[in-house]
């Protein structure tokens, strides 16, 4: 029996992260944790929270689809992370989800 693919995409320090990046120009601003991110991700996510409630009333992907850049995240986050590679701070912000999304429109 073959083993299935499986793949781990990683985001520091949350996916709220990967959101942010539809929106901001590139940076390597250091966000030690969802808190220190929000406020930012509020002002281009009007009303935005870490909650059920929150994604039972709103379209996240459908906002960062309209609103958002989605080439845009792409690209910050495949600087992002070929910039990691010499950092030795832990703390140091990615998304991997850019070659997700690569991954799955290869797939189409």
């Amino acid at each position: 029996m073959k083993e299935p693919n499986v793949f781990i995409f990683e985001t520091m320090p949350c996916t709220e992260y990967w959101f942010l990046l539809h929106y901001k120009e590139y940076s390597t601003r250091i966000y030690p944790d969802y808190g220190s991110l929000a406020k930012e991700l509020q002002y281009f996510l009007k009303g935005y929270e870490k909650s059920e409630a929150y994604f039972r009333q709103n379209k996240i992907y459908q906002t960062l689809k309209e609103s958002g850049d989605l080439k845009k995240a792409c690209s910050n986050a495949q600087r992002l992370c070929a910039e990691r590679g010499g950092q030795n701070n832990p703390l140091f912000p990615f998304s991997e989800y850019g070659a997700l999304i690569d991954l799955l429109f290869s797939k189409k």
